[in-house]
């Protein structure tokens, strides 16, 4: 079949390269043998991505209820409901993106946030630092005053006083910041979205894709 005849063929459905597509952004359109687009594609979408992350840092990845069972794990709670803080909304679109956006957010649930002794899955305040072993806040510096707090070090178990070194697992960025990197996540989902949709219903052409899209 000559390419000017592949060109005039009805689009198919291509149930694999959409799931390649999610996989990994411009990954459906490699399977399609569609280069130039799964570059701009991959381009793009992770240009987005990580221009959110260099911007409001990792707190721009926050689905907050994702990891309600890990926390209880963490904490020792029978409990049916932990409350969080997050962007459920916002991760709805970010999540096209792929497997890195949910690492991104599997990293900041579980190894980021603490949980406080009200069963609260949150972003360690400016005078806590977090113990890794059980996720909770550790407070080192007082709130009023922010002179430096006697403490257990969660590291060695001794007690000692806190220096400017201890200091919570990240600081949330400011509001403006923090929206802009967000919602630069957000489209790079949304984006990825349109082309798992575009590997959905196309082709895979019958030999590599020269200059002609």
């Amino acid at each position: 079949m000559t390419r000017q005849n592949a060109d005039h063929q009805p689009d198919t459905p291509q149930p694999l390269a959409a799931a390649l597509a999610c996989v990994f952004p411009g990954l459906g359109h490699i399977y399609l043998r569609q280069k130039r687009r799964a570059a701009m594609v991959a381009l793009g979408v992770l240009g987005l991505f990580f221009t959110g992350l260099l911007t409001a840092g990792i707190d721009a990845v926050d689905s907050g209820a994702w990891y309600i069972a890990r926390a209880h794990k963490m904490a020792g709670k029978p409990a049916p409901f932990v409350r969080t803080d997050g962007d459920p909304i916002w991760f709805l679109g970010e999540m096209f993106c792929g497997p890195i956006a949910f690492g991104v957010d599997y990293y900041h649930q579980t190894r980021l946030k603490v949980l406080d002794a009200s069963g609260t899955l949150r972003t360690a305040l400016p005078n806590e630092i977090r113990n890794p072993r059980t996720g909770a806040p550790i407070q080192v510096r007082d709130d009023d005053n922010n002179q430096p707090l006697q403490f257990t070090d969660p590291a060695t178990g001794q007690v000692r006083l806190s220096t400017p070194a201890d200091r919570p697992p990240y600081v949330k960025p400011l509001a403006r910041v923090a929206e802009i990197g967000t919602l630069s996540c957000t489209l790079a989902g949304m984006l990825n979205l349109i082309a798992i949709i575009d590997c959905a219903f196309n082709r895979r052409r019958e030999e590599d894709e020269g200059a002609a899209q």
